[in-house]
C-alpha cells in the first residue's frame, strides 16, 4: 500500500507544473557618471550627469528545466512617468553593481509597461533565451528609458514585500500528462478496493 501511494504521489508532482523564484545578489542604480545607488531600481533618461539606469544581478542556475524564465519588477513610486522600458541583458557578471556596469548589455526587448501601473500589480518581462545562454557565474538586466522622466521599481532593500526577481517556471501539463495521473488515481483507487477484506460464506 505505501508503494503505491508513494507512486501516486510522485506521479501527481511530475504532472502539475510550478515555479521557482530567484532572488538577485545585487540591484539598484548606475549612473552614467560611474556612481551606485542600491535603494530602488531607477530607470530615468536625461542629460549627463543625471542619466540613470536600473540594474539588477544574478546567480547563475541550470535554467535547462525550465521552459519560461521572466524578469519580474513591482512599481515602486507612482504614477509611472516614461514608458516603454528597453531591457538588456550583460553576461560575465560581478556579483556586485559597479559603475562600468552602465550601458553594458545586448538589447532584449522592448517592455512596454501601462502607465496606470499600480502598487502590487507585478510585471513581467520574458527573459528566457538569455539566460539559457548565459556562460558566466552572473548574469545582469538593464533598464533604461529613452523619455524624460524616473521610473522607480522595488529593490531587494526597499520593496513593500515584492522584491524584484526571476520567476522560472516549469509548464502545466499537457493532456498526456493528465491522462497519465487520471490512470495513476485509477490504480491507486482499484488497489485499495482489492485489498479491502471480504466477508466469508459460512
Amino acid at each position: 500500500m505505501k508503494k503505491i501511494l508513494f507512486t501516486f504521489l510522485l506521479l501527481t508532482e511530475t504532472c502539475f507544473g510550478q515555479s521557482t523564484r530567484f532572488s538577485p545578489v545585487g540591484d539598484g542604480s548606475v549612473y552614467n557618471n560611474g556612481n551606485v545607488a542600491t535603494t530602488y531600481v531607477v530607470a530615468y533618461a536625461s542629460e549627463a550627469p543625471a542619466g540613470i539606469e536600473g540594474d539588477l544581478q544574478f546567480a547563475s542556475f541550470d535554467a535547462s528545466p525550465y521552459t519560461s524564465i521572466y524578469l519580474e519588477l513591482n512599481l515602486a513610486s507612482w504614477p509611472l512617468q516614461s514608458t516603454p522600458l528597453y531591457v538588456y541583458g550583460y553576461d560575465n557578471a560581478s556579483g556586485t553593481l559597479s559603475g562600468a556596469d552602465y550601458n553594458a548589455g545586448t538589447y532584449l526587448g522592448q517592455w512596454n509597461v501601462p502607465l496606470d501601473l499600480n502598487f502590487n500589480q507585478e510585471i513581467l518581462f520574458d527573459v528566457t533565451s538569455f539566460v539559457q545562454s548565459a556562460q558566466g557565474s552572473f548574469f545582469g538586466f538593464e533598464l533604461q528609458v529613452h523619455d524624460s522622466g524616473a521610473d522607480l521599481f522595488t529593490s531587494s532593500a526597499y520593496n513593500y514585500g515584492i522584491p524584484p526577481a526571476l520567476i522560472a517556471v516549469i509548464p502545466e501539463p499537457g493532456s498526456s500528462a493528465l491522462v497519465a495521473l487520471g490512470i495513476g488515481l485509477w490504480a491507486v483507487v482499484m488497489n485499495v478496493s482489492l485489498m479491502k477484506p471480504r466477508p466469508r460464506k459460512n
